[in-house]
């Protein structure tokens, strides 16, 4: 059965971001737009029923919300050089790429950095 209320706004972000995809992806996989999925997040528009069946099978109604989330967008430039900076930043100190990339996105959960 075909329940919308159990795709919440809410729901739908945590599962997105679980799978690690960008409403861009998301919303080319369900033939919408960034802004339509953006919409659906945020409860703007509700999510139609056509669509249910493709969330059902793309991702997890049940997904928590995750420990991080991705805040590297190609589509900022300024962003992306910042980013690049503070990586570069944390592997002079001696991290990783991948421990600096995660201590970049867990410290911008508590501290906004961009």
């Amino acid at each position: 059965m075909l329940d919308k209320k159990e795709w919440t706004p809410e729901k739908l972000r945590n599962a997105r971001l679980q799978k690690g995809l960008t409403q861009t992806q998301l919303g080319g996989m369900l033939g919408y737009s960034a802004m339509a999925v953006s919409h659906f997040e945020h409860g703007v528009r509700p999510i139609p029923s056509r669509s249910i069946i493709k969330l059902n099978d793309l991702l997890d109604k049940n997904a928590k919300e995750p420990l991080f989330k991705t805040i590297h967008s190609p589509k900022n430039k300024q962003r992306t050089l910042r980013y690049d900076v503070l990586v570069s930043e944390f592997q002079q100190s001696g991290f990783t790429e991948n421990q600096a990339k995660f201590l970049i996105n867990l410290l911008d959960q508590f501290i906004p950095i961009f």
